[in-house]
C-alpha cells in the first residue's frame, strides 16, 4: 500500500508531462505532414529540393508519432513508456538541428533556442516521471 502511494504522488508530474508530450509531438506531426505533402512549398525560405523537404517531413512523422503514442501511453503506464518519451524528445530535438541544416542552410538561433527549452523541459519530466515510477 505504501509503495503504491509513492507511485501516485508523482500523478500530476506524469500528466503534466504526459499531455506536453502529446501537444509538442501533435505539432510536429501537423508539421511533418505540411512538409510531406507541400514540399519543398512548404516556405519560401526552404533551400533545398522537394525530395529532401519531403524526406525530412518523413523521418519527422514517424519520430512524432512514436512521440504521441508514448505520450499516451504515459498517461496509464509511466513505467513502460518514459524511456521511449525520452528516445523520441531527444530525437526529435536533433532532427530539429538536422531540418536546420538541410533546409535553410544554418539552423534558426530562435528556433532551436525554442526546441532546446522545450525538449530539455521534457526530458527532465520524462526523467522525474520515469524515477518515480519504479
Amino acid at each position: 500500500m505504501g509503495n503504491e502511494n509513492a507511485k501516485n504522488r508523482g500523478a500530476g508530474w506524469r500528466v503534466a508531462t504526459a499531455t506536453l508530450l502529446v501537444l509538442i509531438c501533435g505539432v510536429r506531426l501537423i508539421g511533418g505532414v505540411a512538409m510531406v505533402l507541400r514540399g519543398a512549398a512548404v516556405s519560401d525560405e526552404v533551400l533545398a529540393g522537394d525530395f529532401s523537404v519531403r524526406a525530412l517531413g518523413l523521418l519527422m512523422l514517424v519520430i512524432a508519432s512514436v512521440g504521441v503514442w508514448a505520450g499516451i501511453g504515459l498517461f496509464s503506464r509511466p513505467d513502460r513508456w518514459w524511456r521511449l518519451g525520452a528516445w523520441a524528445t531527444a530525437v526529435l530535438w536533433a532532427d530539429g538541428v538536422l531540418n536546420g541544416f538541410v533546409l535553410f542552410g544554418a539552423p534558426r538561433v530562435g528556433g532551436q533556442v525554442l526546441n532546446a527549452g522545450v525538449a530539455t523541459v521534457l526530458l527532465v519530466g520524462l526523467v522525474l516521471v520515469g524515477r518515480r515510477s519504479r
